[in-house]
């Protein structure tokens, strides 16, 4: 029995956080159905269901839609088609019928958020995305333990289990949680790269950009981790195995990206289409969110707006502190 509970004691580092984040996050889908508040939300729904709607043509494999990623477009899609074959199977009489009987219209607005009826559906996309915002909590805290020890792990753990504005995008379907899941996932690969190097971490990194960049453009940015790393590794590795790893990853990134968005090779100007119309958007200041030093303060205040905000900065701290020192000498 004490063996049992120091072992449970032992692996708090890994459940204690999950438990805070699953806490937080599970209440409020009650919440968010039937009302989705963010502005990804309708657009994601909307080009899930029109695929769902064209089943099972092969038509149905476009999100037409380019403005988002398509990862998390198909990741919707997928549980759409679920309850598409699903209540085929239960009833082989009546055929394919689809969770929407026509693609929704969707409008938004902060002041009216986007009401739309409370399905099975999109119950189950909420619950998905929760799961995935408690597993970016997991791999948080993993990437943490494996630079700087298990009291890094936890309290990166708790940081972002108890961060608020992570909480609430967990709650709706979006992008950027899924961006930063996968962001999470890099971070542990890298994390093991600079401890542990094994001679497949660079494909496993380049595999993790290419997704990200499949569900969030910009996010793609999270390449500089693995750069830094190849550069870092240049004096002990050589210059020929680091441009090596470094042509390798990236190949890797291109074939995971087109895996996860085909659209990139069948529907390529439409997708440049797209970006050059989000790069009009934001940088004609005509974006809901302009990029700039306002735009800081308003993310600054939703971070310490509430008790979550003050809840995620001492972990911070307390992580800094102990482990600092450890952290500098351990790998670099």
């Amino acid at each position: 029995m004490k063996g049992a509970l120091r072992r449970l004691a032992y692996s708090s580092w890994v459940w204690a956080p999950l438990a805070v984040a699953v806490v937080v996050r599970l209440p409020a889908i009650t919440q968010t159905v039937p009302y989705i508040y963010y502005v990804d939300s309708p657009q994601i729904i909307q080009a899930a269901a029109g695929m769902a709607n064209r089943l099972p043509s092969v038509a149905s494999l476009d999100p037409a839609f380019y403005l988002y990623g398509s990862l998390p477009i198909y990741l919707a899609f997928g549980i759409s088609s679920l309850f598409v074959f699903l209540r085929a199977a239960s009833d082989p009489s009546i055929g394919i019928v689809h969770p929407f009987s026509a693609q929704p219209s969707f409008t938004y607005s902060m002041a009216n958020p986007t009401v739309i009826n409370p399905s099975a559906v999109v119950t189950v996309e909420l619950l998905t995305w929760i799961a995935i915002g408690c597993l970016t909590v997991l791999f948080a805290s993993l990437a943490a333990r494996t630079l700087a020890g298990r009291t890094a792990g936890f309290c990166a753990g708790i940081a972002l289990a108890a961060f608020p504005w992570h909480a609430t995008m967990s709650t709706s379907i979006n992008v950027d949680l899924i961006a930063t899941f996968l962001t999470c996932v890099l971070a542990l690969v890298t994390a093991r790269w600079v401890m542990t190097p094994g001679p497949r971490d660079h494909l496993y990194a380049g595999a993790l950009v290419g997704l990200v960049f499949a569900t969030k453009y910009n996010a793609a940015i999270c390449a500089i981790a693995p750069a830094v790393v190849l550069i870092a590794r240049k004096p002990e590795v050589g210059l020929r195995v680091t441009l090596r790893q470094a042509g390798l990853g990236i190949l890797t990134a291109l074939v995971a990206a087109v895996i996860a968005m085909p659209a990139l090779v069948i529907r390529l100007p439409k997708v440049m289409a797209a970006l050059a119309s989000l790069r009009a958007e934001y940088y004609s200041g005509e974006s809901s969110s302009p990029a700039g030093w306002p735009n800081f303060i308003t993310q600054w205040h939703s971070f310490t707006s509430g008790v979550g905000g003050w809840l995620g900065l001492p972990p911070v701290w307390l992580t800094l502190g102990v482990d600092g020192s450890y952290a500098a000498s351990a790998a670099w």
